[in-house]
């Protein structure tokens, strides 16, 4: 019973000016602004528990273990409970702020870390309570963040329209400027600034209704946000170049009108997850290292060609047809992090599992049931060989690929003080033996490659009706049919095949959703809309299974596609 909420918002001013002139035939009629913007945003996050309470409902707390993980408080144990309840524990409605456990005790919801609890310091300036990380002196918990971005920027667009229509250009500018500020560690970043440029132009051609367009732009993104990368180091800001060429045209009495591009598109620091982060950075005995994203840069090109059309009065019919092929331009290797590590000591010669009281008590032997079938049988140390003998009941299931202890709860690990709050050690430092299968690093990308997440090939066909006469009169009905091709999934290792690189594909996919609307009067000032859309209406489906990134071999199974989906939406305008 766990949850990480967050709150997030922003506050500014923004001032524009537009102006218009016609300058006659010659020298075009043009349009031009210019705005001046300043901003302000947070992002908040918390990560939230249930503690143990006493009587009067205040929650028990020993302030000399103010900096373990649950600043000094009693977690509630887990409880065993249906798949999919109707209700949590204690048969209370979610959400609800006391919880009555099983075992007779109540726990309130309550910030697992909180401000002005330690002595501020440079490192913890809002005095944080939890564990501290020594070498840093900021709280080890790595999902509280309080965030403060300030974005300044100014921009021009000119609009013109030369020889009478002719020739249509487009010029606008940006520049911007963003600072970020962590309150809970003091960090300031930035001042981070980048340029934006877009350019286009339409012009025509000898070929009545037929149009030639160009256009060149270039963006950035500032990743003030909480998402971090693996090493929990804020991303940087992406920066993308795109150029296309292509025709625009209204042919046969504008019977059938479109458009057709060519475009090529590079981006860096492009953003993207963690595929299998599990893998890399498991939430163990001490959480995670860092965050779930990592920068790429890569480019791509391809077509795209729509098609629309009236072959019958109220029906209208749109055919798109795209392709797209991307290449990656640099490489990303993460490394595997060890983040169960847990204290030790010696009993009689040998090593046993530790535990601490506080940061400054000493490690002392973890005792559980001889037999944890019978908690009344014998206390005896937790040894590291019990978790190393696959027929002892505190054996450690590892994972195969992270290592990750994956009955930390049941064999007692997550007791409050056996985590050292160490994490992102090297899989090297596993205190269990573990050889990870790939080597201690995880290849993502590789420069050279395919990029991932898209069809190379797309089609779409949207069929509408409009009936303008009848009982029907002012009803919509449409269907959307898309066919996706060589769908590429992602880049895994074949260990079958010399641990070559190979793309994973997901099965071409074939979907129809439907819709349909009516609007009608309700009085002389009031409309009033009916709209149903019924997603994957045939409700196809398979089941996909998924290979593992790092060997090749099968890693799970999944439902392809979204069941069906209904959604009845009204709207009243007035």
């Amino acid at each position: 019973m766990t949850a990480t909420p967050f709150w997030t918002g922003a506050r500014g001013y923004r001032a524009a000016v537009a102006y218009n002139k016609d300058l006659g035939k010659w020298f075009g009629r043009h349009q031009a602004s210019v705005f001046r913007q300043d901003m302000w945003s947070w992002v908040n996050q918390q990560p939230w528990r249930f503690y143990e309470t006493d009587a009067s409902g205040n929650v028990i707390q020993n302030l000399a273990n103010l900096t373990n993980a649950d600043s000094g408080r009693i977690t509630m144990p887990a409880v065993w409970m249906p798949i999919f309840p109707a209700t949590i524990i204690g048969g209370r409605d979610w959400p609800v702020d006391t919880i009555e456990h099983p075992n007779g005790r109540k726990y309130r919801y309550s910030p697992q870390i909180y401000a002005d609890a330690a002595p501020k310091t440079a490192g913890n300036p809002m005095g944080l309570s939890g564990p501290i990380n020594a070498a840093t002196g900021q709280s080890s918990n790595t999902t509280y963040t309080m965030d403060d971005t300030r974005e300044t920027s100014w921009g021009a667009t000119l609009f013109s329209e030369w020889w009478r229509g002719r020739i249509d250009t487009m010029a606008g500018f940006r520049r911007e400027e963003a600072t970020g500020f962590r309150k809970h560690t003091g960090l300031k970043r930035g001042p981070i600034s980048y340029d934006s440029l877009t350019t286009g132009f339409v012009a025509d051609t000898p070929i009545k209704d037929l149009r030639l367009s160009a256009s060149f732009s270039s963006n950035g993104k500032i990743n003030f946000d909480t998402t971090r990368d693996i090493f929990n180091e804020p991303l940087p800001p992406g920066k993308g170049v795109s150029r296309d060429v292509g025709f625009k045209f209204d042919l046969f009495e504008r019977r059938i009108s479109g458009n057709v591009n060519y475009y090529v598109s590079e981006a860096q620091n492009f953003t993207a997850s963690i595929p299998s982060r599990d893998d890399v950075d498991p939430n163990g005995l001490n959480g995670r290292h860092g965050g779930n994203a990592y920068t790429y840069s890569k480019t791509s090109d391809g077509y795209n060609l729509t098609l629309s059309s009236r072959p019958l009065r109220g029906w209208e019919l749109r055919v798109s047809f795209a392709t797209a092929n991307g290449s990656e331009r640099s490489n990303v290797t993460l490394p595997q992090f060890y983040n169960d590590q847990f204290n030790t000591t010696t009993v009689g010669g040998q090593a046993v599992v530790g535990a601490k009281t506080s940061a400054t008590a000493a490690v002392v032997p973890l005792l559980v049931p001889a037999d944890p079938r019978d908690p009344t049988s014998p206390e005896i140390p937790l040894s590291l060989a019990m978790l190393k003998d696959q027929n002892s009941p505190y054996y450690a299931q590892l994972d195969l690929e992270s290592g990750q202890i994956l009955n930390a709860q049941s064999i007692g690990l997550l007791t409050t003080g056996v985590g050292t709050g160490t994490n992102g050690l090297p899989i090297t430092d596993h205190q269990l033996g573990f050889v990870s299968p790939s080597g201690g690093t995880l290849i993502v990308r590789r420069a050279g490659e395919k990029t991932t997440g898209y069809a190379e090939r797309s089609y779409s066909i949207i069929n509408r009706y409009q009936f303008t006469e009848g009982r029907l009169k002012n009803i919509v009905v449409g269907l959307t049919t898309s066919y996706q091709q060589n769908y590429r999934a992602y880049m895994y290792n074949d260990a079958a095949d010399g641990n070559r690189r190979k793309m994973f594909y997901f099965p071409d996919r074939l979907l129809n959703d439907v819709f349909a609307v009516y609007r009608f009067n309700v009085s002389r000032r009031v409309r009033a809309s009916v709209q149903i859309n019924v997603a994957n209406v045939l409700d196809a489906n398979r089941v996909l299974y998924l290979v593992n990134s790092t060997n090749g071999t099968l890693r799970y199974a999944q439902w392809f596609n979204a069941p069906r989906k209904l959604a009845l939406t009204t709207s009243v305008t007035y």
